[in-house]
């Protein structure tokens, strides 16, 4: 039991499948060709590729494995609480939110309370009072403007979108051009081998097919057969490569290719060759070797064998035969998922050279699914030549309650079992207690070691599947660019599903679907009236539907009736806007974009009406107001610096210091102030014309280009948010009236700042007291 794993491999031969056993361990080989074969056993007697536990239990088709209910991934504010002191884990804390309506109610109070509070610190009740000093009053404006006005940026045209190309597109070149060719793994091919063989050389050519130029291992290892000259098409190959476990790697380029390997056979008395690739069709010729994995018809296995003639060499030694009776261990595997299987591993514990048949019993309705094993009245007739070490068969049970595993007696063997049973079974084990009670990899399988006689009971039972949900859409996004005749649309789905099975999307009216794709895949899906029907599998994917549809108006577009046939998190809708066009306002989901203009005409309009109100100036509420819908497209400081400019001329018409220090210096200011009102007037006119209207879109990274809404849960329908919009000439056309009105209002305007500017004298000289010297 504590000796060392023995391996075996399957070998064909011409009565059936045998099992060729790993030789027991000798002494260190004396010559070369002894070691070489010695590493060649250790190669090539490795186990045949098994089931994998992942493979074995595959998840049940009928199994309802829910998918759980899909969870929101925005993220908002983060409130960080702490505590100096030490706080008791049964302390209980409460947190008072607030809405968003009443956090709006409170904003509007917070701005009332302010005004009140300017109202009463100025004494504004009695602003008649300050007329008769409008110097104070325009310097105070022109000390608001200065206060207001932030560092001045240049003025930039607002770029039209992000640079291209952008990143997800960078980002899919890099994916195409370094992903591996779709032929992978399977890009070359041996066609046919001619191996010849002579006592003192061996040579192997193989015709090598490749779609795309690869790297293919050569059948050569350190441990084998070592070949000292390799070519291709009859050129040297120089690119070679071994890796870690000395197989050895050549580049093939594309096409078709004659490779030649060839090289001394050594010492050896028996060569095996291992191919990685088998060639299709292989034919043999030698001299003094005995070639062994060639079929009839030009088959050949994964590994030939070249054993010297006996003639050449001395017959070796046969090995000294035990007077002890072999002894096997068997060991019994349950394999309980979707069918049941048992996998029986007979290894010999005694020395090798005495041969054996081994009765194994089977379990009740038992059938034997390896071949080569002969059934006799429930028994499996397992053969064991002189030097096998190993034999391995599987069969598969019918499921029932009840499973009952006796030891028997009287036999040349002993028992192990071992219970493997996947996670959809439950099972309660009785009688002989288990050694151990999990592998290597922490699963649960116990094992037993019986003495002859000895049961154990097993107990399987299904839980019953608690019934939920099997599709999960973790997100939705809805993308809509309007166009003036039709608009295009584009819905992408995450869905998890555990059963896969067919998921229904339901589009709107007059939707002429163009692509289905899952995961990158194009299907060939056509629509049914307004139904989609999208295969999806057990796993997660993402499915893409595109579709064209007709517009009705582009001065109201609304989102499309979309149902993606199932409850959905993180839904999303984004409309890609035409940049000819002037939105005014949009709606949709609370978490969206607002069109902040509105409110901020709202206070230029409300200045303009208290403005209007003043004698400062000869504006009147009309021109005010005017005025202000035509600064609304540059910035704040810039409408505050015209302002304050009109102002402070008013405030020099009615009054102009005595000091003569002081009115030079205001007469300077008031220069400078009117070229930077001018220069302000000009960029209204020039964004007007020329800009792109600026309706100060924002909430949800949104811009004037693109319009994204946000909902966290939906039942099914997806949002139809709405967009009201003009075309952009409309906006274009009224800043070009409001341009001619500037035009003529701005001559008068400019004769009344010159006739207030010159007002009594441009510049007062100043006269400079000298002091008298004393005598």
């Amino acid at each position: 039991e504590g000796g060392d794993e023995i391996h075996y491999r399957p070998a064909i031969t011409g009565t059936g499948m045998v099992l060729e056993s790993e030789r027991a361990a000798a002494p260190e080989p004396a010559s070369v060709g002894q070691r070489v074969l010695s590493a060649a056993d250790k190669i090539l007697m490795s186990p045949p590729k098994t089931k994998t536990r992942q493979t074995r239990f595959l998840s049940d088709p009928d199994a309802l494995i829910q998918t759980g209910p899909g969870l929101p991934a925005w993220q908002w504010r983060s409130v960080h609480l702490r505590w100096n002191g030490p706080v008791d884990r049964t302390q209980q804390i409460r947190l008072w939110l607030v809405s968003p309506t009443l956090n709006l109610a409170l904003g509007l109070v917070r701005v009332a309370l302010l005004c009140l509070l300017v109202m009463t610190v100025l004494d504004l009740r009695n602003w008649r009072r300050h007329l008769p000093s409008p110097m104070s009053a325009g310097v105070s404006a022109l000390i608001v403007v200065l206060i207001f006005m932030g560092p001045v940026q240049p003025l930039q045209a607002e770029p039209a979108g992000q640079a291209f190309p952008p990143q997800h597109l960078l980002d899919e070149l890099q994916r195409r051009l370094l992903e591996p060719a779709p032929c992978l793994p399977h890009c070359a091919d041996v066609s046919r081998l001619e191996l010849a063989a002579t006592p003192d050389q061996l040579r192997l050519i193989m015709q090598m097919h490749a779609q795309v130029d690869t790297a293919i291992p050569l059948p050569a290892t350190l441990e084998t057969w070592r070949p000292n000259r390799i070519t291709i098409d009859n050129h040297l190959v120089k690119s070679l490569s071994r890796d870690d476990r000395g197989t050895l790697w050549m580049v093939l380029p594309r096409g078709v290719h004659q490779v030649k390997m060839t090289g001394p056979p050594g010492n050896a008395d028996e060569i095996r060759i291992t191919f990685p690739i088998v060639p299709h069709v292989g034919t043999y010729a030698g001299v003094g070797w005995q070639a062994r994995g060639f079929g009839p018809g030009g088959s050949m296995d994964a590994t030939i064998a070249l054993s010297r003639m006996q003639s050449d060499r001395e017959s070796p030694a046969e090995l000294p035969r035990s007077d002890i009776p072999a002894f096997f261990k068997v060991s019994n595997t349950l394999h309980l998922g979707i069918q049941w299987e048992v996998t029986t591993r007979i290894q010999r514990l005694t020395e090798p050279g005495v041969p054996a048949v081994l009765a194994i019993p089977l379990m009740e309705s038992a059938s034997v699914t390896t071949p080569g094993i002969h059934v006799e009245d429930r028994f499996a007739r397992v053969s064991f030549g002189p030097d096998e070490m190993e034999a391995q068969f599987s069969t598969t049970i019918p499921m029932a309650p009840t499973i009952l595993l006796t030891a028997p007696h009287d036999v040349p063997w002993m028992e192990s079992w071992t219970l493997d049973a996947a996670t959809m079974w439950r099972c309660s084990v009785s009688g002989l207690t288990a050694v151990h009670h999990q592998d290597a990899d922490s699963n649960w399988q116990p094992q037993w070691r019986p003495w002859p006689g000895e049961q154990v009971r097993i107990d399987v039972a299904r839980p019953q599947a608690v019934t939920g949900r099997t599709v999960t859409v973790d997100r939705s996004l809805l993308t809509l660019t309007p166009g003036q005749r039709f608009s295009r649309a584009m819905l992408t789905l995450g869905i998890r599903s555990s059963q896969g099975g067919h998921h229904q999307i339901e589009l709107p009216e007059q939707a002429n679907l163009q692509t289905v794709t899952v995961d990158g895949k194009t299907l060939p899906i056509r629509q049914d009236g307004r139904l989609v029907t999208v295969p999806l599998e057990p796993a997660s994917q993402t499915v893409t539907l595109a579709w064209n549809q007709l517009s009705d108006s582009m001065i109201r577009v609304k989102g499309p009736d979309v149902n993606v046939g199932d409850a959905a998190v993180n839904a999303a809708v984004t409309f890609q806007m035409p940049d000819h066009r002037w939105i005014l306002l949009a709606g949709g989901p609370r978490l969206g974009p607002a069109v902040l203009f509105w409110s901020y005409l709202i206070v230029v309009l409300a200045v303009a009406v208290g403005l209007g109100k003043t004698v400062v100036t000869p504006l009147r509420t009309q021109h005010w107001l005017l005025l202000g819908l035509g600064l609304t497209q540059v910035p704040a400081v810039v409408a505050l610096l015209i302002v304050g400019w009109l102002l402070v001329m008013g405030a020099r018409c009615r009054k102009a210091p005595e000091n003569a220090l002081v009115f030079n210096g205001m007469q300077l200011l008031l220069a400078i102030l009117t070229a930077a009102a001018l220069a302000g007037l000009y960029t209204a006119i020039e964004r007007g014309l020329l800009g792109i209207p600026d309706m100060q879109i924002a909430g949800n990274q949104s811009t004037r280009f693109q319009l994204n809404w946000t909902q966290d849960r939906i039942e099914g329908i997806m949002p139809t948010p709405w967009v009201i919009s003009l075309p952009q000439w409309i906006y274009h056309l009224l800043m070009l009236v409001w341009s001619l009105w500037l035009a003529f209002s701005l001559l008068s305007w400019l004769r009344w700042s010159w006739g207030c500017f010159s007002t009594g004298q441009l510049w007062k000289p100043v006269k400079w007291r000298r002091k008298k010297k004393s005598s």
